[in-house]
């Protein structure tokens, strides 16, 4: 090395900067592994879905066992019932408030 460079650092100071260079270091990759993501956005997304699907098909194949109807059948019979909303248009002569409106 240097002559000025021995008479500066002894070899104490030049350990502990080897030792806060190597902690710089570190924080800095740490810090870069934190930031970055290990998956990208789009393939994290397709592995939640196709989770999802696994996990529906699973309960799918559950409810067939089980011989039950799957929720996907009764939420079709629901949509396709026609709902009476005439229910409530004829009038009750029990009921005092349709004997106030005439």
């Amino acid at each position: 090395m240097l002559p000025h460079v021995n008479a500066i650092f002894t070899p104490t100071c030049r350990v502990w900067g080897f030792i806060l260079s190597e902690h710089i270091i570190i924080g800095i990759k740490v810090g870069m592994a934190y930031a970055i993501p290990d998956v990208p956005p789009k393939t994290m997304e397709a592995m939640e879905r196709e989770s999802y699907r696994v996990k529906r098909a699973a309960e799918e194949h559950f409810l067939d066992e089980a011989g039950t109807r799957h929720w996907t059948a009764i939420a079709e019979e629901r949509d396709s019932m026609v709902m009476d909303d005439d229910l409530y248009d004829n009038e009750d002569a029990a009921d005092p408030a349709w004997l106030d409106l005439k």
